[in-house]
């Protein structure tokens, strides 16, 4: 908004305005004598405030009401309080000084305070939370923005309209005395008790070569040339509440009682139109407080919805055969599938969902490790053969040759190399597992078999160890098969086959 120079009052001006209130038909915006400009409303309401803006004509004030808990004066332990203020700064007219408080803004402010509080419009003991102790205060703030002239009725209306859109916050008062005060989401706030509603009117007085002119709700231009006011504050009821005449023409009996007239029906058509205006502007505050509720509940429904599926998401029992639905991992955006887990993956999975535990990897390298060391082991010492590269000749008695041999011993020594390299990957070295206590009773069941479960998420060297480790002891197998052995035990990383009763070996 443009900060605009005050109107400059002169002798044509002057005439001008005089001569058009002589026909007493039209004035110099067009017009009648008793016709009030457009009124035009803008409500908004926050928790524990309220503010009305109101244009009148191209007069602009904002009215703020905001409450706050204090203690009562001394003189009246159970009224709250309900306080004033008008600022008319140079935004509103650069020919305003550089005081604190102009003398009109002074004015502005006791003619308010006059039509709303001392008309005891507004019930003062409704703001008493605790006798003695805690009381609402009240403050209006009216700021005037732009003055297009007849600020005391565009004031007064923005502070009576923003009291009538208020809502006060309700409150909780303990044993101890401690006043606790609700958000408008957790108990819906209250309105302001008023009894009736002022509204102020005002008349311009003109000297028109010593008759007198009067006309309501003067603009700028009429306000420079006019030599009195009048202003009448009034309500619904045609109650007058408070005049004010400060100084300037006098005016007879007669005149002021048609003022009065003119006024109260003026208040009422006022008023009409502001309790229409009250109407849509709480209903669209209800309707937004509505939506907020809602959004709440949603966002409370929608937490308690990921907090479940959290608590499922975790780890149950350790025997039970658990199958995990895949969820986005954040980490490499990465949707899992349905994985069908081991008890021992599902509870010591990271965030991914297909990634197992390194110390579970740590153990298959390990178990691959010993598999391959038993089966070498075993025929080693059962065929009686020298190590690789020593062997020569063919055993006749058990018809396994060195070739056979050294072929097994390859598988089973890149078995052993592949479980540790998987192991040196993991930051960690391959060590035999510790023997269980019932080894003994193990061995000797001659029909039992051992099975070594090797799972893996990914096509990785995991898998390939496996595939070594199957052909390690496919190679044994049939070793053992020729050699007739009944004690064989290859490997514990695959089924076992039955073992049969062999011809017992002869040296050579």
């Amino acid at each position: 908004m443009a900060i605009r120079d005050g109107f400059t009052h002169t002798i044509n001006t002057n005439a001008f305005v005089l001569e058009t209130l002589r026909g007493g038909k039209q004035r110099i915006d067009g017009r009648e004598l008793n016709t009030l400009r457009q009124i035009a409303f803008q409500f908004t309401r926050s928790e524990g405030q309220a503010s009305v803006l109101v244009q009148w004509g191209r007069t602009q004030t904002l009215a703020v009401v905001s409450a706050e808990v204090v203690p009562p004066y001394p003189d009246r332990p159970t009224d709250g309080a309900l306080m004033f203020n008008v600022e008319l700064s140079k935004m509103a007219e650069a020919s305003v000084g550089l005081l604190r408080a102009s003398p009109l803004a002074t004015e502005i402010t006791r003619i308010i305070e006059r039509g709303i509080r001392d008309s005891q419009a507004l019930d003062t003991e409704t703001l008493c939370i605790v006798a003695g102790e805690k009381v609402w205060q009240l403050r209006v703030d009216v700021h005037i923005l732009d003055n297009g002239g007849n600020l005391v009725d565009a004031a007064a209306l923005a502070a009576i309209a923003a009291l009538q859109h208020f809502r006060r916050p309700d409150v909780t008062v303990s044993g101890e005395g401690f006043v606790e005060v609700h958000h408008s989401d957790e108990r819906e706030a209250q309105p302001l008790a008023l009894h009736h509603v002022p509204l102020c009117i005002t008349f311009a007085l003109f000297d028109d070569m010593g008759k007198q002119r009067v006309v309501v709700d003067p603009d700028e231009v009429e306000e420079a040339v006019m030599k009195g006011r009048v202003t009448i504050a009034l309500n619904a009821h045609r109650e007058v509440c408070t005049l004010h005449k400060n100084g300037g023409m006098a005016m007879s009996a007669e005149t002021l009682l048609a003022c009065a007239d003119v006024a109260a029906a003026k208040v009422v058509a006022l008023h009409e139109r502001l309790r229409e205006e009250l109407q849509k502007a709480d209903a669209a505050a209800r309707q937004a407080r509505e939506q907020r509720l809602r959004g709440g509940a949603a966002f409370a429904s929608h937490t308690a919805h990921l907090a479940s599926l959290m608590q499922a998401a975790q780890p149950m029992d350790e025997t039970a055969d658990l199958t995990r639905v895949g969820h986005l991992g954040y980490d490499d955006l990465h949707v899992t599938g349905k994985v069908r887990d081991a008890p021992e993956r599902a509870l010591g999975g990271g965030a991914r969902g297909l990634q197992g535990d390194e110390a579970a990897k740590s153990a298959l390298f390990a178990q691959m490790a010993k598999a391959a060391a038993d089966a070498s082991a075993g025929l080693e010492s059962k065929l009686g053969k020298a190590p690789v590269g020593k062997r020569k000749g063919k055993d006749t008695a058990s018809g396994v040759g060195d070739a056979e041999l050294d072929e097994f011993d390859k598988v089973a020594a890149g078995l052993k190399q592949q479980a540790a390299s998987g192991a040196r990957s993991l930051g960690g070295t391959v060590s035999a597992p510790a023997p269980a206590a019932d080894d003994d009773a193990m061995d000797s069941g001659s029909e039992e078999e051992q099975v070594v479960v090797l799972k893996s998420s990914f096509k990785t060297g995991n898998e390939a160890a496996s595939d070594m480790a199957a052909a390690a002891s496919a190679a044994a197998a049939k070793a053992s098969a020729q050699a007739g052995d009944s004690d064989d035990d290859l490997m514990a990383a695959v089924k076992s086959k039955p073992k049969g009763k062999g011809k017992a070996r002869q040296k050579k």
